[in-house]
């Protein structure tokens, strides 16, 4: 085998280098670059050139609070207002209790010494919306039931239904007056009488039942007692103009006095 000598194997070396040297300098400076733009190819609008630096960002701040985080302290909804300010004062006062409902004593004492009709009228309503309520709502029933049936003129269903009134609720004196007037209706006087007589015993300030009375003690032919009765009524409701003119008519036909 035929070796070459080292001058030879030198100046090989040598162009080799060179050759290698001059492909290196035909190379683009941009294409040695991986973010280089091709050629013909513009960059968008507002967009930083492909290896070019891009803006700065800030640091992430170590305070900020995340969803995870809520802030350390949430404003309060009402400013804090010091001691003796108006506001305070509003705020810190004590509702009023709801003014209480009137004795059926002290309604009957504004009746007796009511200084007009009108004022009259008002505290009458009062107290027959008072004597009406039976705390029961079987009894409300029921009572509304007899109303119905004797607007309608039918008594005996009237009657039955206010029979299980006084035995259901026997305290409740308006179920005896109510079926007083049914018995009266009826011409049954005597059982009319006696239910009067057993609610005045519960009520004896009800005008109504003392004129209701005085109806029958009339229908009895006994015009003194029914002359008692309307004055019992009157005492009670001095405007009461039922009263008065069933007295005065009475009065004027048994003694002859003309009122």
């Amino acid at each position: 085998m035929r070796t070459q000598s080292p001058l030879r194997a030198g100046l090989l070396a040598l162009v080799a280098a060179a050759v290698i040297a001059a492909l290196l300098a035909a190379v683009p400076a941009n294409a040695q670059s991986p973010d280089a733009v091709p050629p013909g190819v513009t960059p968008l609008p507002g967009l930083p050139a492909p290896g070019a630096p891009g803006p700065d960002l800030p640091a992430p701040n170590p305070r900020a609070p995340t969803l995870l985080e809520p802030p350390a302290e949430l404003p309060s909804a009402r400013p804090h207002l010091p001691p003796g300010h108006p506001e305070t004062d509003a705020q810190t006062a004590e509702k009023p209790e709801p003014k209480a409902e009137p004795s059926l004593d002290s309604l009957f004492a504004d009746l007796a010494n009511a200084k007009d009709d009108r004022t009259a009228g008002q505290v009458a309503d009062r107290i027959q919306r008072r004597l009406a309520a039976s705390g029961s709502a079987t009894i409300d029933v029921l009572m509304g039931q007899a109303q119905a049936a004797i607007g309608a003129e039918n008594l005996p269903v009237a009657l039955d239904l206010l029979d299980a009134v006084t035995r259901l609720q026997p305290a409740f004196a308006e179920g005896w007056s109510r079926r007083a007037a049914v018995h009266y209706q009826r011409d049954d006087f005597g059982k009319a009488l006696a239910d009067l007589e057993h609610a005045l015993a519960l009520e004896p300030r009800d005008w109504r039942t003392l004129v209701g009375l005085g109806v029958v003690l009339r229908a009895l032919d006994r015009e003194e007692a029914a002359l008692k009765a309307y004055e019992a009524a009157i005492a009670v409701h001095p405007r009461n103009e039922e009263a008065k003119k069933a007295h005065d008519d009475l009065a004027a036909e048994v003694r002859g006095v003309e009122l």
